[in-house]
C-alpha cells in the first residue's frame, strides 16, 4: 500500500511543496513516536483517552494506541517491580549514558529534535491514531496519522513555547475561519513548506500527517452533523471499548477486517495488472489456512496493579470463522492443570488443533501452492513409513487436542516433559518409540508404582528419554522425576477420595489457584483453553553470569573464521541485569475462548513496552542506525 506524501496531496492543490523525510525516515520517526508515547505516558484512572477518541477520530480509524493521565502513571509505574528495578542506580546511570542519548540522536537524525522534552510535559491523554479513508472507486487511500498530546493547565504554557520554538521545525501559522483554531506548520529547518499541520483544542496539542485529516478532526469535535462521522459510530469500536474497564491504563485498537480489505483489494490489484495469478492464488490460500480473513479486530488493554502489569488481548473474528485460527468451540476442561505443583519453573498447556486436522490444512495448502505439492507430501509419508514403520496419519490421529509443556529447575541437563492428549495413549508411546528406534535410540521397559514406561537412550548423546501413559496421556520426558511425581499425586488422590477440595486437586501445594489468581473466573460464557507459568528470575541470573563469558568466547570465534569482532557499542547497549533479576516474580497467563471470541490475560512484571530486552533492542537498532547513516555519509 502506497502512502501519498505530503508532495502528493498538495500537488493536487497546485502547491509547489518538499517533503521533510523520506519513506524509511517517516516510518521510523512514526514508531519512535508511538514507543515513547508508549513508555512516557502510560497511564492510570479514567476512560478520558478512550473516549475522546472515539469522539475526535473518524470512523475509518483503523488502528490507535489511548494512554491516560500521565502525571498519575508516573507514580503507580514507580511502585512497579520494572519501576524500581529502572530506579537502581546502575540502571539509572545506563540509562542516562546509553538509552537517552541514543534515543536523541535518533530523534533527532529523523527530523524530530525536542520530542523526548516535549512528551515529559505530557500530563493527561496520549494517543496515536491511523486512518484509512474510504475510497469511493475502490482504489488505494492515503494513510493519515495523527497524534494527541494533552499537558494540562500546568504545562500547557511551556509545551506551547516549545513546539513553536523548536519541536518538528515550526514553520508558521495558518489562521483558522469561523471560529476554527490556528493550524502550525512544521517542516524542515530552512526548508520553504510544511510536512505535519497541528492545532491546539485548549491544553492539548493535536498533530496530523494531512491538512484535511486534521481540519475534520476539529469540526467533528464541534459536533453537529459531523459528529455522525465520529469513530463512537462504529459498532466495532463501541464492542472494542467496552472492554477498557475504567482502571485501564492503555488501550489499542486495531480494526483487522478493514485493514485486511483495504490491503487485500490493493495488493490483488497489482497482482492482476502483473499477471501473478499463481501468487494470488497461494497468498489467498494462506490467509484462509491462517484464517485471518475472518477476524475483525484486536483490543488490547493494560493496566499497572501493585508490583505488576495486567494485560488483556480480545480478538473477535466473524460468523463461520475457520482455519488455524478458529476458536475451539468444544472441548472438555483442561487436565493438565491439576497436576501442577509450585516446584515448576515453566507451565503451559494449550487445546488447539488436532494434529492430524493441522497437516490436513497443510496438505491442501500444498497442494495449492505448488503443483506437485500433494505428491511431495505422499512421498514424504511414504519415506517417513519405509523408515519408521509407523503410519504419519493413524499416529497423528491419536493426539487430541490438549498438549502441555513442564519445566522444572535444573543446573544440568534441561528437565522438561511434553504431555499429548491421547485416545490411545499406550499406542501413541509405541509409536513414538518406533520413531526414535528409526532414529538409532535404545529403548528399555520399566515400572514405577505400577505405571509401565520405557527408557529410550541415544549412543551419541548423554540423554535419556522417558516415554509413558500418563491418565489420558502421552509423556514424553528428560527426567524420571516427572514419573514419580505423577504416580505420587495419584496415590494422593485415591487416599484422599471423595475429601479433595476442588480447589487444591492435588493438594496445598498446587499451582493451579496461582494460576487464576491475578485474573478471577473467566470471561461469563468462556471455556479456559490455554494457561502458561514461568518464573523468568533464573534465567536472568543465569543471563547475567553467562554474557561476560559469553562475549570472548564468541570473539573468539569469529576471530579464527576471519570475521570481526563484536563491536564494543554492542556490549555496551546492553542493560544491567541483577536490578530485574531482583524484583522479577512469576508470570502467569490464561486464554479463553466463547464461539468466535478469544480473550487473553496476562500478568507479569515485566512492562509490555519499556522492558531490559525492549531497551537493549532500541540501543542497538538506533546505534546501528546511526553509524550506518554516518558511513553513508563519509
Amino acid at each position: 500500500m502506497r502512502i501519498p506524501s505530503p508532495q502528493d496531496r498538495l500537488d493536487r492543490r497546485r502547491v509547489s511543496r518538499i517533503p521533510l523525510l523520506n519513506r524509511a525516515s517517516r516510518i521510523g520517526a512514526a514508531l519512535a513516536l508511538c514507543w515513547m508515547l508508549c513508555s512516557c505516558s502510560a497511564l492510570a484512572g479514567s476512560k478520558g483517552g478512550i473516549e475522546r477518541a472515539g469522539e475526535w477520530l473518524s470512523a475509518d480509524t483503523v488502528a490507535l494506541v489511548a494512554c491516560q493521565d500521565a502525571d498519575r502513571a508516573r507514580e503507580r509505574w514507580k511502585e512497579t517491580a520494572m519501576g524500581k528495578a529502572w530506579s537502581d542506580v546502575a540502571v539509572d546511570y545506563w540509562r542516562s549514558q546509553q538509552l537517552e542519548p541514543v534515543v536523541n540522536q535518533l530523534l533527532e537524525r529523523i527530523g524530530a529534535p525536542g520530542t523526548v522534552e516535549l512528551l515529559g510535559l505530557v500530563s493527561g491523554d496520549a494517543i496515536v491514531a491511523l486512518e484509512v479513508p474510504e475510497q469511493a472507486d475502490g482504489s488505494s487511500a492515503p494513510v493519515v496519522a495523527y497524534a494527541f498530546l494533552d499537558f494540562g493547565e500546568k504545562n500547557g504554557v511551556q509545551a506551547r513555547s516549545l513546539v513553536s520554538s523548536s519541536a518538528l521545525g515550526h514553520r508558521g501559522t495558518k489562521k483558522g475561519k469561523n471560529g476554527e483554531p490556528d493550524v502550525e506548520l512544521h517542516g524542515p529547518a530552512g526548508g520553504t513548506v510544511p510536512v505535519l499541520f497541528s492545532a491546539w483544542a485548549d491544553d492539548t496539542w493535536i498533530v496530523s500527517s494531512s491538512e484535511e485529516g486534521l481540519t475534520g478532526l476539529l469540526r467533528r469535535r464541534a459536533g453537529g452533523k459531523t459528529a455522525s462521522l465520529a469513530l463512537k459510530k462504529s459498532d466495532r469500536w463501541r464492542r472494542a471499548a467496552a472492554q477498557a474497564r475504567s482502571e485501564t491504563d492503555a488501550f489499542a485498537f486495531v480494526d483487522v477486517g478493514r485493514i485486511y480489505r483495504t490491503a487485500n483489494r490493493h495488493f490483488q490489484g497489482i497482482l492482476e495488472t502483473r499477471g501473478l495469478y499463481d501468487i494470488q492464488d497461494n497468498t489467498q490460500a494462506l490467509v484462509q489456512l491462517l484464517g485471518l480473513e475472518s477476524v475483525e479486530f484486536v483490543a488490547l488493554t493494560t493496566e499497572m496493579r501493585g508490583p505488576g502489569f495486567y494485560s488483556r488481548s480480545l480478538v473477535e473474528s466473524a460468523e463461520g470463522a475457520k482455519g488455524l485460527l478458529h476458536a475451539l468451540r468444544e472441548g472438555p476442561p483442561l487436565q493438565t492443570p491439576r497436576w501442577v505443583t509450585k516446584d515448576l519453573s515453566g507451565f503451559s498447556v494449550a487445546r488447539a488443533m488436532t494434529p492430524l486436522e493441522l497437516k490436513k490444512a497443510i496438505v491442501q495448502f500444498a497442494d495449492i501452492a505448488t503443483p506437485q505439492g500433494g505428491e511431495t507430501v505422499d512421498a514424504l509419508e511414504q519415506s517417513f513409513e519405509a523408515k519408521t514403520g509407523v503410519n504419519l496419519d493413524a499416529m497423528l490421529s491419536r493426539v487430541g487436542t490438549e498438549r502441555a509443556m513442564l519445566a522444572g529447575a535444573s543446573a544440568g541437563l534441561p528437565d522438561i516433559v511434553m504431555l499429548f492428549e491421547s485416545s490411545a495413549p499406550s499406542d501413541l508411546v509405541a509409536d513414538i518409540v518406533r520413531c526414535l528406534a528409526a532414529a538409532g535410540w535404545r529403548s528399555t521397559k520399566g515400572s514405577m508404582a505400577g505405571m509401565p514406561y520405557e527408557t529410550v537412550s541415544s549412543p551419541q548423546a548423554p540423554l535419556n528419554l522417558f516415554v509413558a501413559p500418563v491418565e489420558g496421556f502421552a509423556m514424553l520426558g528428560t527426567s524420571n522425576r516427572w514419573l514419580s511425581g505423577f504416580a505420587q499425586r495419584r496415590e494422593e488422590r485415591r487416599a484422599q477420595g471423595a475429601k479433595v477440595d476442588p480447589k487444591f486437586p492435588a493438594g496445598p501445594n498446587s499451582l493451579l489457584p496461582l494460576l487464576d489468581e491475578p485474573f478471577g473466573r473467566p470471561p461469563r460464557g468462556t471455556t479456559v483453553v490455554g494457561r502458561s507459568y514461568s518464573n523468568p528470575g533464573p534465567s536472568l541470573a543465569q543471563m547475567n553470569m553467562f554474557i561476560p563469558l559469553a562475549v570472548p568466547m564468541i570473539d573468539l570465534q569469529l576471530a579464527r573464521s576471519g570475521l570481526p569482532s563484536i563491536p564494543s557499542w554492542v556490549v555496551s547497549a546492553l542493560p544491567p541485569i541483577p536490578p530485574f533479576a531482583t524484583n522479577i516474580f512469576p508470570t502467569v497467563s490464561r486464554a479463553a475462548m466463547r464461539d468466535t471470541l478469544v480473550v487473553s490475560e496476562k500478568y507479569s512484571a515485566f512492562d509490555p513496552v519499556l522492558s531490559p530486552f525492549s531497551a537493549a533492542a532500541l540501543v542497538i537498532g538506533a546505534k546501528f542506525y546511526l553509524e550506518k547513516g554516518d558511513r553513508s555519509r563519509d
